[in-house]
């Protein structure tokens, strides 16, 4: 008889109580379109899965013959001692839940044999326990597919037979870490030679090997030597704590596509006084790249325990390099041709000097972090990103960029936000070029901040960015409406804009803002002015604004006007424009458009024969 529907539903999320359940003994067979058992589990459930057969079931629409959602870590789940044979499902069983990490299901001493799968397990949580299976299912792509990587919590499933002795065809059916860097990693290493229980290998010294199939887990010291060819790694490496992975100087070393390295101990990349050491993809268009994670380094910050990667090319990583630890000394390195970003910080509190590496080519953006707090940006040079430079999101506390080189991005030099925190928030960029940029040299977006903010844009080189040189965005603080106000304090000064378009200041905010002793040079436009200053104050109290230009030069430029300053009516704005010289301008409308009752234009140098008007009052006259 054939059997359609799922046989067993048992939804326990919103049991209170003690619940236990057993699906012993039965044999579920013949099924057409569905699934054997479906669980939910509760805070105080047990489910118990074991002695069961399940064959011939065959649905391929459904997603396991047993799904298993965890609605809470805390419940004990466990598959035991059942036979999965010649079923067709997409996996025999599927894990799921609310967390990542469920240390309390146990799928073990399970025999999987002759199913028509994708998956014999497909897991979307880490750290549970797949111990003593027997694994037959030539028609599978994977005998395990790990989820997304999860450092914290590795699958144990060790003492399993995979359907082969060998490591190479074992490493290929589970899907994993080693398989692929973006999934979590699974122990399997003591492995089955056969499905006899007893015949095993057993490796003492790490899973990392230096013969076939180079790759695998370090757990001590581990020197890839140079050498004539290059070292092929064909499983990811994962360098655990208190181990170390070195890379001699000036040696090849080549990566099966989607493997790359996990620094949770230390690694040592080249040398500042040898050739150039190179880490490249092997047969295809990318390998995954490095990770520095945070492990045995947050606990130790002794300079041995520093990694090191110096006079290093990494080429066509797909994700790049990524920090998760500042403690990496770095020096003269080339990230070049990424799939995604060429660098990703997920760090805080921390200097970052990259001494003179350059990140050429992303496929997205140059260097890129969400969320940054608190960090020192230095010595860094980004190059030809398909995106922006640099783009900085949800950034908080202390951000500051310096002797940092931005050149032929097709994005933004620069982008940052800075958005609902409640720290001191400074971003600071300085004795920086940016050039040649196809966005806005600096774009910077500043709203909905619970503490004061300041702003410093000083001593950089904007030259030839397509779209502008700077277009900053200081929108409303929170408390501005409820007279409880807080203050941004914006300085850009001793900039020098060369060929750069427009620049522009839009203030929404309480704030006093100083624009002094910036040079604007051949810097041009069709319909706008090269500096534009928009504020939209309106709260009638003692000054919410204070804008003040004093100092700067404009030159041989066009547009609309070389300055632009605009606000509305209401509110109390204290806005001076003196001392600034403009010279041979050709504006359209006029060198200085004036749209405001609260600037103060006075003594100032105005030479602009080209020009119709040296200053134009638009509609209001103060």
């Amino acid at each position: 008889m054939s059997i359609s529907g799922t046989i067993l539903d048992i939804d326990a999320r919103y049991v209170r109580s003690e619940l236990n359940v057993y699906i012993t003994g039965n044999q579920f067979m013949d099924i057409a379109r569905g699934r054997a058992v479906e669980v939910r589990t509760s805070i105080r459930s047990s489910i118990n899965i074991a002695n069961n057969l399940f064959e011939n079931i065959t649905d391929p629409r459904a997603n396991a013959l047993v799904e298993i959602y965890q609605h809470v870590i805390n419940a004990t789940v466990r598959v035991e001692n059942n036979t999965f044979q010649a079923n067709g499902v997409s996996s025999m069983v599927y894990l799921s839940g609310e967390s990542g990490t469920f240390p309390y299901t146990y799928i073990t001493s399970n025999t999987f044999l002759n199913n028509s799968v994708s998956n014999t397990i497909l897991s979307a949580i880490s750290g549970f326990q797949a111990r003593n299976n027997i694994f037959t299912n030539p028609r599978a792509s994977c005998e395990i597919k790990a989820p997304d990587f999860n450092d914290f919590a590795p699958i144990d499933a060790l003492n399993c037979y995979w359907g082969f002795g060998d490591l190479d065809k074992i490493v290929q059916r589970v899907c994993s870490f080693e398989k692929d860097m973006r999934l979590s990693r699974v122990n399997f290493i003591p492995y089955l030679l056969s499905a006899d229980l007893g015949n095993k290998v057993d490796i003492t010294d790490g899973t990392f090997h230096l013969d076939t199939l180079i790759g695998g887990v370090v757990t001590g010291t581990i020197t890839l030597a140079k050498g004539p060819e290059p070292v092929v790694i064909s499983r990811s490496v994962y360098v655990e704590e208190n181990a170390v992975l070195v890379i001699e100087a000036g040696s090849t070393v080549e990566f099966e596509e989607d493997c790359g390295i996990f620094v949770k101990g230390k690694v040592v990349i080249g040398s500042d006084k040898a050739s150039r050491t190179t880490l490249q993809p092997h047969n295809s268009d990318f390998w995954e790249g490095i990770v520095f994670g945070s492990g045995s380094l947050s606990k130790s910050r002794s300079v041995t325990s520093v990694s090191e990667m110096r006079n290093t090319h990494i080429l066509n990583p797909r994700t790049g390099v990524r920090f998760l630890t500042s403690q990496v000394s770095l020096f003269n390195n080339v990230i070049s041709g990424s799939g995604n970003a060429g660098i990703t910080l997920d760090v805080q509190n921390t200097v970052f000097d990259f001494n003179g590496t350059a990140v050429i080519d992303s496929g997205s953006y140059g260097l890129y972090g969400d969320p940054i707090t608190d960090i020192r940006i230095r010595n860094v040079t980004i190059i030809g990103s398909n995106y922006d430079g640099v783009a900085l999101r949800s950034a908080g506390g202390h951000v500051e960029l310096e002797y940092v080189t931005l050149d032929g991005n097709s994005g933004a030099g620069v982008e940052v936000t800075y958005s609902n925190n409640d720290l001191e928030n400074f971003f600071t960029m300085s004795h920086s070029q940016v050039l040649n940029n196809q966005g806005v040299a600096v774009q910077g977006e500043f709203f909905m901040f619970y503490r004061d903010i300041g702003i410093n844009i000083n001593n950089n080189n904007f030259t030839n960015n397509t779209r502008g040189g700077l277009l900053v965005t200081l929108s409303e603080s929170y408390g501005w409406r409820i007279r409880n106000p807080r203050l941004c304090t914006c300085n850009i000064t001793d900039n020098v804009f060369t060929n750069s378009g427009t620049s522009s200041v839009r203030v929404q905010s309480y704030a006093v803002i100083d624009i002094n002793n910036n040079q604007f040079l051949n810097s041009h436009s069709l319909d706008a002015c090269i500096l534009s200053i928009e504020s939209s104050a309106w709260i009638n109290e003692p000054p919410s604004q204070v804008i003040s230009l004093t100092t700067n030069r404009f030159e041989m430029g066009s547009g609309e006007c070389a300055v632009g300053l605009s606000s509305q009516d209401e509110g109390n704005l204290e806005g001076l424009f003196v001392y600034n010289q403009l010279t041979s301008f050709d504006a359209t409308e006029a060198t200085i458009i004036v749209d405001s009752l609260h600037f103060n234009v006075t003594d100032n140098i105005l030479d602009n024969p080209e020009s119709v008007y040296e200053i134009k009052w638009s509609g209001r006259v103060r």
